[in-house]
């Protein structure tokens, strides 16, 4: 039972870094986000960088977006103990239901007016945040 245990392991590990994350793309849900003409959220896998793309009023935005994962360690901990067999699924990578993700990104357009945006979501949950512009406008993003 262990052995299997730990070949699975090691093949899912081999698996990963062979083949890396696959690039994807998340699409604004236009219910979801005001004044969004359209707009998505590209992850560019181990190829190249993740972006975001947001398009409205006639104006294209678009940079690059920097992704960091979080697990509340404390929480996690306190759920399932340090010495369980789920805990060792968290702590190892195999068990990301744990992790939230969150995003950050100075987008442009053509004619430099730029916008900052944070994005937060769970592996079980869409991504979703707001878009401030040099205003201090707030554009809210939900997407599908």
């Amino acid at each position: 039972m262990m052995q299997t245990k730990y070949l699975y392991t090691a093949l899912t590990t081999l698996t990963l870094l062979i083949t890396g994350c696959a690039s994807h793309d998340h699409r604004i849900n236009p219910t979801g986000a005001s004044n969004v003409v359209s707009g998505k959220m590209l992850h560019g896998g181990t190829r190249s960088s993740d972006q975001l793309i947001v398009e409205m009023a006639g104006k294209r935005f678009e940079g690059n977006l920097y992704i960091k994962k979080y697990v509340d360690w404390e929480n996690v901990r306190k759920a399932y103990g340090s010495d369980s067999e789920h805990w060792h699924k968290i702590t190892s990578g195999l068990d990301k239901d744990h992790h939230t993700s969150v995003g950050r990104a100075e987008i442009r357009s053509a004619d430099g007016e730029v916008m900052q945006c944070k994005l937060m979501w769970t592996r079980s949950d869409r991504p979703e945040g707001e878009c401030i512009d040099q205003a201090g406008k707030s554009l809210e993003l939900r997407f599908e």
